[in-house]
């Protein structure tokens, strides 16, 4: 029984150590770029089809033994003449334990919209595409509720 206890507080030591020194990167960008055919053609280019405007935050957070990283981003999808063909809600997560590596298992949930649902990206000028705009910090914390509140809805 003792030894039980033993290992016990090993492994709880070892989490307790593994959880302290945490770092947590967290992004918030609005951006347009450029979208391209999945496949190329017969000269083997892609080609342009069309842009896209996006609003995402990106989290990342390491530990000593834990790296996650979370990705939540609305996308709006128009054609070359700047007609919206339809919008993504998309979140992707995936956390890699140093403990037990080759067992991550990511998560993502995705859905579909028939409206435009990004804020504050610009349209695509010709010659300048995948500029991310500099928000400030009222910009940055407004696209945040934003993105949040959409990706509520992969819930429902």
């Amino acid at each position: 029984m003792k030894k039980y206890i033993a290992v016990l507080c090993f492994i709880l030591t070892l989490i307790i150590v593994g959880c302290s020194n945490k770092e947590v990167h967290d992004t918030v960008e609005v951006f347009t770029i450029e979208v391209l055919s999945d496949t190329p053609n017969n000269e083997g280019l892609y080609v342009k089809t069309g842009y896209k405007k996006v609003n995402s935050i990106t989290y990342f957070e390491k530990s000593n033994n834990l790296e996650r990283t979370k990705l939540f981003y609305l996308e709006d999808y128009f054609d070359m003449d700047g007609k919206f063909l339809e919008s993504v809600i998309d979140y992707s997560e995936l956390e890699k334990n140093l403990f037990t590596p080759r067992l991550e298992k990511p998560k993502e949930n995705k859905k579909k919209m028939n409206e435009p649902i990004t804020i504050l990206a610009p349209t695509i000028k010709e010659g300048q595409p995948g500029e991310s705009t500099k928000l400030t910090e009222a910009e940055s914390e407004q696209v945040r509720t934003h993105i949040l509140e959409f990706i509520q809805t992969l819930n429902e």
